[in-house]
């Protein structure tokens, strides 16, 4: 809510004399009722008045651009990405959405440069002119064979023609812990890093920086890192070991290369393990590029 007034006038309102405020609501995103306040300090007698204004905002009916925002060669989508969120290693996952052809006239969709591991389909694949179809793709995560979140592409073809476009598939691979016994759990492996910051300082653009990150079980059970993903081509690691016994360490080398770099950097390694308390840690490597 906008209001428009002065304050701190030098010169009184004189007996009689009138002035206004101006008050403007503004209802994008707020539909419904609404009810608002606007406080008046002056020296009269109440020192304070207390203004409303209410109403109701009557919502907007959605336009096809709003329901299906994503435009690929007039196939309009909710989303050009299919997210599988948590999924279990060896689980699978099926998702849909909604697709509508905004062209006037009918549309036959196909997919190419399907990964191994997704199965998708189209209902029906040829879409009337201003017609709506159904997406469905089912991700293996056992023929994945990956951790944590990983994300890749499907191609469309629309009309027997390649889009230069293309569907996202992205998944976050993960352990389900919550089906761990209070004994497993008494006996599960625990993950302990000595530091989880690497802060090179200060260094010349071209140089290369090493670190070693000590990773400790201190758990009952035998700690297995999963992967070591590193969020920049230019952080290299290395680990020693990826099963680490009860009260045994071991070492993540990692080599940090600043060239074509510059300024203030912030890179990280995400490192995925059988921990049920602490699966997903995140190792930062810190700096300034000269």
């Amino acid at each position: 809510m906008a209001v428009q007034r002065q304050t701190g006038r030098k010169n009184p309102y004189c007996q009689g004399q009138k002035n206004s405020i101006t008050v403007t609501y503004n209802p994008a995103g707020r539909p419904g009722r609404f009810e608002k306040s606007i406080t008046v300090t002056s020296n009269a007698e109440p020192a304070t008045q207390t203004l409303k204004i209410f109403g109701e905002v009557i919502p907007k009916t959605p336009t096809i651009e709003d329901l299906f925002p994503q435009n690929i060669d007039s196939l309009r989508m909710k989303s050009n990405q299919i997210a599988f969120n948590n999924i279990a290693p060896n689980a699978k996952g099926t998702q849909t959405t909604e697709v509508y052809n905004s062209s006037s006239a009918s549309m036959k969709i196909s997919f190419n440069e399907i990964p191994k591991f997704v199965t998708i389909k189209i209902t029906p694949e040829v879409i009337l002119p201003k017609g709506k179809a159904i997406i469905e793709a089912t991700y293996d995560a056992a023929v994945k064979n990956d951790w944590g979140f990983v994300y890749d592409r499907v191609g469309l073809v629309i009309n027997g023609k390649p889009s230069t476009n293309k569907l996202a598939i992205s998944a976050n691979i993960q352990e389900d812990f919550a089906k761990l016994t209070d004994e497993q759990k008494k006996n599960a492996p625990k993950i302990e890093i000595d530091n989880v910051n690497f802060d090179f300082d200060t260094i010349k653009t071209g140089e290369k920086v090493t670190h070693e990150y000590v990773v400790k079980n201190t758990g009952k059970g035998d700690l297995i890192i999963r992967k070591l993903n590193p969020s920049c081509g230019c952080t290299a690691v290395n680990m020693k070991s990826q099963v680490i016994k009860p009260g045994e360490s071991t070492s993540i080398a990692t080599e940090f290369n600043s060239t074509g770099k510059s300024g203030s950097q912030n890179k990280t390694i995400t490192l995925i393990s059988n921990d049920p308390t602490n699966p997903k840690t995140i190792l930062w490597v810190k700096g300034v590029i000269q």
